[in-house]
């Protein structure tokens, strides 16, 4: 791993990965257009684009499907977590990037089964809402998005407010399929969601993977991890990255009483991956963003949409 610090290594990196999105792009595409002719010329640009889309979202799937059975945990030096330059194939261009979930907090975590509070994720949202200046308080609509009742928390809001706008609409009451319902929750305005939605996930495991987290999202862990111990925990992983939970023990300003308390929140891989590819033909574009669940190798989506 210590190699890819090195400009060479990951330049090499870099155009290893783009010939594999050629090579495999190229076989998706020959696919595809025996069993449908998808790329036929009356079909249009936008047929083309929704094709390259699709092909970029395969070889998303194939890089973590390898990346699962050839190492054991995941980090930022890994082939996925590399930008993926815009590539020509044909007579478009396609893009990719893949991200973790397991690097954002899952704020579906803070209430379980529709009613049951989950005060240590509540404090880590917490935490974030303050490293920005924002008001904790506004978490308690969050909450009220989520559980079952039809009781308002102090400072939330359930139905009887939400009934009251125009247009009107009913509290969610259960688990957020899309970040994007924050925008709809009492309190939080579009300069709010702009600040936290980066940090923030609606499907993971539950746990953080300290290989990919933010600096920010590392000081949400716990009270006493302040931005310097997030710092050396950032410095440690990229010399190496952490191959077992007790590595973090190694980290300056983490003791065992801060260990004890984050370990059951915290961990060395992640489960959840999102994959955004966009294909490009002329003027028309195709956006396919999809989230899915890799266990033991197979992908299993859980969000999918094109745009």
């Amino acid at each position: 791993m210590n190699s890819l610090k090195n400009n060479k290594g990951i330049a090499l990196v870099i155009t290893l990965l783009v010939v594999a999105l050629l090579v495999t792009m190229v076989v998706e595409m020959n696919y595809i257009s025996r069993i449908g002719l998808a790329l036929a010329e009356n079909r249009g640009n936008l047929k083309k684009a929704f094709w390259l889309a699709k092909s970029g979202i395969a070889v998303g799937k194939m890089l973590l499907k390898q990346d699962k059975f050839e190492s054991i945990v995941d980090d930022l030096n890994e082939a996925w977590a590399f930008p993926f330059p815009p590539t020509p194939i044909g007579d478009g261009v396609v893009k990719l990037s893949i991200t973790d979930e397991e690097r954002k907090i899952n704020i579906n975590e803070m209430v379980r089964d529709g009613k049951w509070l989950n005060t240590r994720m509540v404090d880590m949202v917490k935490r974030l809402f303050l490293s920005f200046d924002l008001d904790e308080n506004l978490i308690d609509g969050i909450i009220d998005w989520l559980d079952s009742d039809d009781n308002p928390r102090a400072n939330g809001a359930e139905n009887s407010y939400y009934n009251s706008l125009d247009p009107p609409y009913n509290c969610k009451n259960g688990q957020m399929n899309s970040i994007s319902e924050l925008k709809m929750i009492y309190g939080i305005t579009p300069e709010i969601f702009s600040k936290i939605a980066p940090y923030l996930t609606v499907k993971s495991s539950g746990k953080i993977n300290i290989n990919t987290a933010s600096l920010t999202v590392l000081t949400c862990l716990h009270n006493e991890i302040s931005e310097g111990v997030a710092e050396e925990i950032i410095r440690f992983r990229e010399k190496s990255p952490f191959e077992a939970l007790s590595d973090l023990k190694k980290v300056p300003g983490i003791t065992e009483n801060i260990y004890t308390k984050i370990v059951d929140l915290i961990d060395i891989e992640s489960e959840y991956f999102t994959i955004h590819s966009t294909g490009k033909v002329v003027d028309a574009i195709s956006e396919i963003t999809t989230i899915g669940k890799r266990k033991d190798g197979y992908w299993e989506t859980v969000y999918y949409r094109v745009d």
